[in-house]
């Protein structure tokens, strides 16, 4: 029970803490790739999304710090930030993000220090299942991802494989301070920087 406790947490703050991106494949990935080795945020909000695709596919610590909205570091120290990811990604047991889909990539829209666009999309992640699982522990597990991640998310058990399946439905935040690059506020996140008082007033008036 407490190894099945570990992944749900796992999964709800690997999903929660930066959500990760994947951006549709097109003509933008070789710029990607080349944001990717040099600044990695672009002013371009396309290409931004499509290069922070690449550093979560290639677990590159450094490059998702770098997408990181730099308000959320005064909710969790960066260092401890960057021990977190480097930690979960040598796990065994860490989420596996599949896929995801955009369904809304809202208009750039202005405020007082730079320029915001909000992102729907849903996210396909697998988490290992316990190889002794019962369905009794399946629906324990269930119960605490739900818990975690939400009740509208899909979970799906994959017997044979020993493999669980979320599908998650998710708002994320892409913000271009100063014009510095696009960064990124996952929906977890951002109400607790509003709760936190961390984000300009005219952006969180016009978020609500």
């Amino acid at each position: 029970m407490k190894n099945l406790y570990k992944i749900a947490v796992l999964a709800a703050l690997f999903l929660g803490l930066s959500a990760p991106l994947l951006a549709k494949e097109g003509g933008v990935k070789a710029q990607a790739e080349e944001a990717l080795s040099a600044a990695r945020p672009s002013a371009d909000l396309t290409q931004s999304l499509e290069a922070y695709k690449l550093v979560m596919l290639k677990s590159d610590v450094e490059g998702i710090m770098s997408f990181i909205h730099p308000a959320f570091f005064n909710l969790i120290p960066k260092e401890q930030a960057k021990a977190y990811f480097t930690q979960k990604f040598a796990s065994e047991n860490r989420p596996v993000v599949k896929a995801i889909d955009f369904t809304e990539v809202g208009p750039v829209q202005g405020y007082s220090k730079g320029q915001f666009a909000a992102i729907k999309y849903q996210t396909k992640t697998e988490l290992p299942r316990p190889g002794d699982a019962t369905p009794e522990i399946d629906e324990t597990m269930t119960r605490l991802l739900k818990s975690k991640m939400g009740p509208d998310i899909q979970v799906t058990i994959d017997e044979k494989r020993n493999v669980v399946t979320v599908l998650m439905n998710t708002i994320l935040l892409a913000i271009n301070e100063q014009n510095t690059g696009w960064k990124v506020i996952g929906k977890q996140d951002l109400e607790a920087l509003v709760q936190a008082k961390l984000l300009p007033l005219d952006l969180v008036a016009q978020l609500r």
